[in-house]
C-alpha cells in the first residue's frame, strides 16, 4: 500500500528533517530525547576540579608526555580560546592560578626530560623557549 502525502505533511517532514544553524533538530530530539541548543556551561567548581584532575594525573603517574593547555582544552571539550577567555573571564582567582601551576609543572617535565635525555633536548629548548620565555644562553669571556 502506498501512503500518499499531502503538501502540508511533505512540508512537516522536510522541515523536521533539516538540521538548522543551532544543530537542533525535531527528529534527533525525538530519538535521543534532547531539546538540544547550548550546552550548560560547568561552574567555576566543576572546572578547578577537572583542571586539577588533569594536573595530577601528570603529578600522580603519568610518566608519558607533558601536560599542555591544548590537551587540557580537549579533556573539557573546549577549543583553547573558548578555555583562555573562560580563565580571563572569571572573577575566581583559584583557576588562574591552577593555570599557573599547570604550565609550571609543565615546565618542570620539560626541563627534567630533557636534562634526563628521556626527551629530545631540541624540543625541550624550543617548547621552554615558546610557551616560558626560557632562552639557552652562550656564555663567551674575553681573554
Amino acid at each position: 500500500m502506498t501512503t500518499v502525502l499531502t503538501d502540508q505533511q511533505a512540508k512537516r517532514i522536510a522541515v523536521g528533517n533539516k538540521i538548522g544553524s543551532s544543530g537542533w533538530s525535531p527528529v534527533l530530539s525525538r530519538h535521543f530525547g534532547k531539546k538540544g541548543g547550548r550546552p550548560r556551561q560547568c561552574t567555576n567548581d566543576e572546572l578547578l576540579k577537572k583542571i586539577t584532575a588533569y594536573i595530577m594525573r601528570y603529578e600522580n603517574g603519568d610518566t608519558s608526555g607533558i601536560p599542555t593547555m591544548e590537551e587540557l582544552a580537549i579533556s573539557l571539550s573546549m577549543t583553547k580560546a573558548g578555555l583562555l577567555k573562560r580563565i580571563r573571564n572569571a572573577d575566581d582567582q583559584r583557576l588562574v592560578n591552577a593555570i599557573d601551576y599547570l604550565m609550571t609543572v609543565q615546565a618542570a617535565r620539560l626541563i627534567n626530560g630533557g636534562i634526563s635525555g628521556k626527551m629530545n633536548p631540541s624540543l625541550c629548548a624550543f617548547l621552554l623557549n615558546v610557551n616560558h620565555g626560557m632562552v639557552a644562553k652562550k656564555n663567551t669571556q674575553m681573554v
